[in-house]
């Protein structure tokens, strides 16, 4: 939980490090909360003609994706600077399928154990013995 309220009261710093468990901890609750509106429009008929007419509109779903979008943004760019990697390669969230496969290896990366140029260290790169192995 404190992983979750440190990333929305962080939702635009984009500088410093991230650990590990915040990154991923916050993305598992970005997916439950998204899908828990997406859940609510589908339960409440809550479906409407978009501007492609294939695609429907769910309203709750896109107000929590829209909401989620820039703390989401903030949190990966700090992990990857945890990792050693510049924070540009965040973008690669808007590369369906190629640009996630990349991104996810990268912020599954361990912590660089000492400080380095963006930012100090967090408490997690000093407990490296409890992320999984990136082999």
């Amino acid at each position: 939980m404190k992983w979750i309220v440190k990333c929305l009261k962080h939702y635009a710093t984009f500088s410093g490090r991230a650990g590990w468990h915040e990154f991923w901890t916050f993305l598992a609750f970005c997916i439950v909360v998204q899908l828990s509106g997406l859940a609510l429009d589908l339960s409440m008929g809550w479906t409407f003609d978009n501007v492609v007419p294939w695609m429907a509109f769910y309203p709750t779903f896109e107000v929590t994706r829209l909401l989620l979008v820039l703390p989401l943004m903030a949190v990966t760019c700090r992990r990857l600077h945890d990792a050693g990697e510049p924070g540009g390669i965040t973008l690669l969230w808007f590369i369906p399928i190629v640009g996630w496969g990349i991104l996810f290896y990268l912020l599954w990366q361990p912590a660089a154990p000492s400080e380095n140029s963006l930012g100090p260290e967090t408490d997690e790169a000093t407990r490296t013995s409890t992320l999984p192995s990136s082999t």
